[in-house]
């Protein structure tokens, strides 16, 4: 978190903070699983905490290729 927002390590994007994390795309996917989204360039993050504490878990990350790619 910047300190008037969230940054994407992927695009760079800064989105606004606000209280409800509307500029994330918060979504709980599951009881211990959520998922943030960069609305600028689509990379996600999906979180899965081991337990109710939310202290340690999984983390995968996907991010987005803003491009194509020209042959090999």
């Amino acid at each position: 978190m910047t300190g008037r927002g969230w940054r994407c390590n992927n695009c760079g994007h800064v989105h606004p903070a606000t209280e409800d994390l509307k500029e994330l795309g918060f979504q709980w996917l599951g009881p211990l699983t959520s998922k943030v989204r960069c609305t600028a360039c689509g990379s996600y993050t999906i979180q899965r905490a081991f337990d109710e504490t939310f202290k340690a878990g999984y983390f995968l990350l996907v991010k987005a290729v803003n491009g194509i790619r020209k042959g090999r």
